[in-house]
């Protein structure tokens, strides 16, 4: 903990020097501008606090979809990766006709297996030719729009995984980021970043590497620091809360939930569990069950005198759910209907989070939903797809309200529904204490990251929390 120390203050210290030459530049980086609006307002909450650290920083983003983080964040953005069919930019014209030429033209081929394996052993290694010489373009592209940056602050939410991609996504994303930012002497900072699954070893060396060569780490949670911490690296690094506790909301969002009142406005964020056409594992049965459960939840809810909304936070994967919900409303509820009217539109964070305000309770099934929940005061259901949530409301002493996904039913819902709102005082109480020490915590990080005042330009040696500053060797257990 004193080596990490050290180096947290070698970094204020060198920030704080950029004050004597020239404009300090702080880049943001994160896997976003994917509609989440979570992880935006991850971004928001940097941006804010950039700002109010370093009023005359100029910040810069570097994301997925540097379009959607312009329009949002109002801030200059360069994409992280090269984009193909899969993330959304359209493939060449040609490339998607090549199917529909006339299969009789290459017949011929079927019939002599030797000369059609060495054409496809040469298209092969075409393609890969062509694609690293297309990755070296976009890195010296990456270095030239990265270069003059002093501090990259990878911001938090759950980047350090490589259950969508494998290796080639997010692992050597980061990787080659770091190295890039090391290159043009800029510090690297993870802050309060989640962590797992990483289930390939070349993912876990890719990830080790990239976080050996940061000045600064931090982890959301206990549980991601010891999946890090496993992959070998230092154990004292600091656990310090989601960057999302650190957005100071308007004051006129923080209303206090009525769970005193006997009518309940009570908003619930369905996600499509399971559902093939969005999420890695593809389980019709356990996308019904849980659509279906939800629906019945919000019948019990109307049945006695309580006002339902449904609300997503992410905005490309959740309104499929939320409409799959309304259908089984529509079929077993005689005509009930849940209050449409409450629903707001819902494009941006703040968006969301004034839905949020308009409710009592939450009933989320995303990570953010939940957090979000608390910030704004609100009394909070988790659903949990993933360790995170479960972590989330531990972290929040809220544990005995956070139902596994796999185990949700009607009567689990109901019963801790009700006991939710007889505890509703105290536990709003002890949530906002809670908050407020997570919001010190978040404030102690950005001290250390950021400094005070301005920063500007030095040649100050970059250094690595790591014994040794270059890339580590061999797989990471």
């Amino acid at each position: 903990m004193r080596t990490h120390t050290r180096q947290a203050c070698a970094t204020r210290m060198f920030l704080n020097k950029k004050r004597r030459v020239d404009r300090v530049k702080v880049s943001i980086f994160g896997h976003v501008g994917t509609q989440n609006l979570g992880d935006e307002t991850i971004i928001a909450a940097v941006v804010q606090n950039i700002r109010r650290h370093c009023p005359d920083a100029e910040i810069r983003a570097f994301t997925l979809y540097p379009d959607d983080t312009r329009r949002r964040h109002g801030l200059p953005a360069f994409p992280i990766r090269r984009l193909g069919p899969g993330l959304g930019v359209t493939a060449r014209a040609g490339a998607a006709t090549r199917k529909d030429r006339p299969a009789a033209k290459l017949a011929w081929l079927k019939r002599q297996p030797q000369i059609h394996a060495a054409l496809r052993a040469i298209r092969n290694s075409a393609v890969r030719l062509a694609s690293a010489l297309k990755e070296l373009c976009f890195l010296v592209r990456a270095g030239r729009a990265l270069a003059g940056t002093d501090l990259l602050i990878v911001a938090g939410s759950g980047q350090l995984i490589d259950l969508y991609g494998g290796p080639w996504a997010y692992p050597y994303t980061f990787l080659k980021w770091c190295l890039l930012a090391r290159s043009t002497g800029a510090r690297i900072a993870f802050c309060s970043v989640g962590a797992g699954p990483v289930r390939s070893w070349l993912s876990k060396l890719l990830l080790r590497n990239s976080l050996s060569l940061a000045s600064y780490r931090s982890y959301r949670d206990e549980a991601s620091r010891r999946f890090i911490a496993s992959m070998g690296l230092p154990a004292e690094d600091r656990v310090v809360p989601d960057l999302a506790y650190s957005l100071v909301a308007p004051a006129t969002l923080r209303v206090a939930c009525a769970a005193g009142q006997e009518r309940l406005v009570v908003g619930i964020n369905p996600i499509p569990f399971r559902d093939g056409r969005y999420w890695p594992e593809n389980d019709a049965s356990a996308y019904g069950k849980y659509i279906r459960t939800l629906g019945l939840f919000a019948l019990w809810l109307l049945g006695r005198g309580h006002r339902v909304f449904f609300f997503p936070t992410q905005l490309r994967m959740d309104p499929s759910a939320i409409e799959d919900v309304k259908a089984v409303i529509a079929r077993l509820g005689d005509g009930c209907r849940a209050a449409e009217p409450l629903e707001r539109p819902i494009l941006t964070h703040e968006d969301l989070m004034r839905q949020i305000a308009d409710a009592d309770v939450i009933v989320a099934s995303r990570f953010h939903g939940v957090l979000l929940s608390y910030l704004l005061g609100k009394l909070a259901l988790g659903v949990s797809y993933h360790s995170k949530t479960a972590e989330l409301m531990r972290e929040m002493g809220q544990a005995e309200f956070c139902i596994d996904i796999e185990a949700l039913d009607l009567a689990a819902l109901s019963e801790r529904f009700e006991r939710l709102r007889e505890r509703g005082p105290s536990i709003r109480r002890r949530t906002e204490t809670i908050v407020t020490a997570h919001r010190r915590a978040l404030e102690n990080q950005y001290e250390l990251v950021l400094g005070a005042g301005a920063l500007r330009h030095a040649s100050t040696p970059v250094q690595s929390n790591s014994p040794s500053s270059g890339i580590a060797s061999g797989a990471a257990t």
